[in-house]
């Protein structure tokens, strides 16, 4: 019987290594998606800065990993607002 070890260093080129062997190449996103292409003096016209009254408080619910929403999500946005509210 053989056993084949994948940890061991190969000679073959990437393009004949097979597909879980291979390292994964990095996309460039503005081929992809061009018309989504920001600059920063873009978003800094999209999104001019707030006129907050003095000693405003500005809290924010970070999104979770997972992406969906949570019990413990809701739990942060509770106390953001308790938060604000006291003061």
């Amino acid at each position: 019987m053989i056993f084949i070890s994948l940890k061991f260093q190969t000679s073959l080129p990437h393009e004949r290594l097979p597909y879980f062997m291979r390292k994964p190449k990095l996309l460039d996103t503005s081929l992809l998606f061009p018309e989504l292409l920001r600059t920063p003096d873009s978003l800094e016209t999209e999104f001019p800065p707030r006129e907050l009254a003095s000693g405003a408080w500005v809290t924010r619910v970070g999104p979770s990993p997972t992406g969906k929403m949570h019990i413990g999500t809701l739990y942060v946005g509770l106390l953001n607002s308790m938060f604000v509210d006291f003061h």
